[in-house]
C-alpha cells in the first residue's frame, strides 16, 4: 500500500498535491514516487465518527487523511493508501492519483 506523490528532478523535494512549477527551484521537471507510511501529527473527529489527520511523510511534506481506526492519536504511524481500509491496522486514506494512471501533462505559456 502506497500513495503517489511528486518529487522534483531538479531538488528533490516532495509535493502533494501537485504542483505545476517546483516552489523550491523553480523547475518543472517532476518524477512521481510512492510514499508507504507516515507519522500522525494531529486529529481532528467529525460529528459522525469520521478522524482526519495530518500525517507527516518526510521533513517537509505532509499530506491530509482520512484515519482508521477512528482512535487514533499523534505519534501514530499510519500506512498510506488510495482506499479505504476496514480499520484493522492503523491506515490513512489519501483520494489521490490512482497508481500506473498517466497525468495530463500541462504547459505555461
Amino acid at each position: 500500500m502506497s500513495i503517489i506523490v511528486q518529487s522534483c528532478r531538479n531538488c528533490g523535494e516532495h509535493y502533494f498535491p501537485y504542483r505545476l512549477v517546483c516552489p523550491a527551484c523553480g523547475k518543472a521537471n517532476f518524477a512521481d514516487v510512492e510514499i508507504d507510511s507516515g507519522t500522525v501529527e494531529d486529529v481532528v473527529r467529525t460529528a459522525a465518527d469520521v478522524a482526519i489527520g495530518t500525517v507527516r511523510c518526510g521533513p517537509r511534506l505532509c499530506v491530509i487523511a482520512r484515519l482508521t481506526p477512528t482512535d487514533l492519536r499523534p505519534g501514530a504511524v499510519v500506512a498510506l493508501n488510495h482506499t479505504i481500509t476496514d480499520g484493522a491496522d492503523p491506515a490513512g486514506f489519501v483520494p489521490a492519483r490512482t497508481p500506473g494512471v498517466q497525468r495530463k501533462e500541462t504547459y505555461i505559456q
